[in-house]
């Protein structure tokens, strides 16, 4: 079992705890549970970490279900996978049984998928597969914490925390914009971890300038393709920082980190052993990845659902397999190449672009879109603009012809943009 960096602390719920201190809590707190499959809510991030910490030391399986996926649909799903479905708030820990019988093999963690492209999937996985920091020290950090409880990113950055020392990991009290940057602002954060779309969230809420302030000397983007816009825009507030974009997913763990600032990752790591263990490989334009981190095992292929393409020597991400193609009366329109389009245009803060049903030609692209008002005052003018745009770079057929204007770009649980 890897040591823990017992000193390092955990910034949450108003009070700040170091590793061992939390280590001690959950010993204590959730000691009876040894030996069973726990899915814990609870109304403390602090109790969350604890409750980590108990099933890697005491022994048992745990899914931290945070109180948007606590509901009764979700208590009804886990019941017969799980010993006890328990809620911890208030200071006392309520429990209702479940409807599993055999006992749980090791300690470890069920992590759940984002939910994007469909109902969040549980995924199990041992502690030991859950710490990619191994051998490596980075620079210390006070991190902020972003992702969804319970999710493969959100593990990552309290692994990191409890096997790295020199770091601190600071919950903000939600993540309304405005309590992000009071937390980021009251505790000096110097690093973020998020998604793309959670940083042009910021972007257009707090302001640039605003967070040009801010003495962030490391940004990690995941759960999302990194565009170049953004990263060119991450570089130019942030001229100080460390910018990376890892590639890692719930069901196939962490693969690969690319810091060079370029979109996409070098055709270079398809093939060989990676530094991180993980091999890759491209199959009918899909990114398979092998990794000593995977919940399936090290010597097990894991499809991504990830469609690639390469370019030169530049391996890019469009979408998921099945839904990164509209169909328009036999024009094959991809996703990514309009919603690039439109990103290149001065002021947009945000697109997404989908498919809605259409007689005749049997589908459209739609555009849902967040605008900079002082660029794009008249909603009509920019959207004819990004139409004639769009018809003479990519042709008639991939043009938007539903465009919905938006006040504020949509986040997910994951932060990541919603798919229609």
């Amino acid at each position: 079992m890897n040591e823990l960096a017992a000193g390092n602390r955990i910034v949450c719920d108003g009070e700040a705890c170091t590793v061992r201190e939390l280590r001690d809590r959950g010993a204590q707190r959730y000691s009876r549970w040894r030996g069973r499959r726990i899915a814990l809510n609870t109304d403390s991030h602090a109790n969350e970490v604890a409750a980590v910490l108990a099933a890697r030391t005491i022994g048992f399986e745990l899914a931290i279900m945070p109180s948007s996926r606590f509901s009764r649909e979700w208590r009804e799903r886990l019941s017969p996978v799980v010993h006890t479905l328990a809620r911890d708030a208030c200071g006392s820990i309520r429990e209702w049984s479940g409807g599993a019988a055999t006992p749980a093999t090791s300690s470890g963690m069920w992590l759940f998928t984002s939910g994007t492209s469909g109902d969040p999937k549980p995924v199990r996985y041992a502690f030991d597969a859950l710490n990619t920091f191994g051998g490596i020290q980075p620079t210390s950090h006070r991190w902020l914490m972003t992702y969804l409880s319970g999710t493969y990113a959100w593990i990552q950055l309290v692994m990191l925390c409890l096997h790295v020392s020199g770091q601190t990991l600071v919950f903000p009290r939600s993540l309304d914009a405005d309590e992000a940057l009071g937390a980021m602002d009251e505790h000096r954060v110097t690093a973020v971890s998020s998604t793309p779309t959670f940083w042009r969230y910021l972007m257009l809420t707090v302001g640039r300038d605003r967070l040009r302030t801010l003495p962030i000397g490391q940004v990690t983007l995941g759960g999302e393709h990194a565009d170049q816009e953004l990263l060119d825009e991450l570089n130019d507030m942030f001229p100080q920082a460390a910018i990376a974009h890892t590639y890692a997913t719930t069901e196939a763990g962490f693969a690969f980190s690319v810091k060079d600032g370029r979109a996409g990752f070098p055709l270079s790591l398809v093939g060989p052993v990676l530094g991180s263990g993980a091999r890759l490989r491209i199959q009918d334009s899909t990114l398979w990845i092998r990794s000593p981190f995977s919940s399936a095992g090290d010597e097990e292929w894991v499809d991504t659902g990830d469609t690639v393409e390469v370019t030169g020597d530049r391996v890019h991400i469009r979408g998921r397999t099945g839904r990164d193609i509209i169909n328009v009366g036999g024009v094959k329109v991809r996703i990514d190449d309009v919603e690039s389009v439109i990103r290149g245009f001065e002021g947009v803060e945000w697109v997404r672009v989908y498919a809605i049903a259409a007689p005749i030609v049997g589908s459209l692209a739609a555009v849902d879109i967040v605008v900079d008002e002082k660029v794009w005052p008249d909603a009509a003018v920019a959207e004819s603009t990004l139409i004639q745009r769009c018809e003479r770079t990519l042709g008639a057929g991939h043009a938007p012809r539903i465009v919905t204007f938006l006040k504020e770009i949509p986040l997910t649980a994951a932060l990541k943009s919603p798919r229609v």
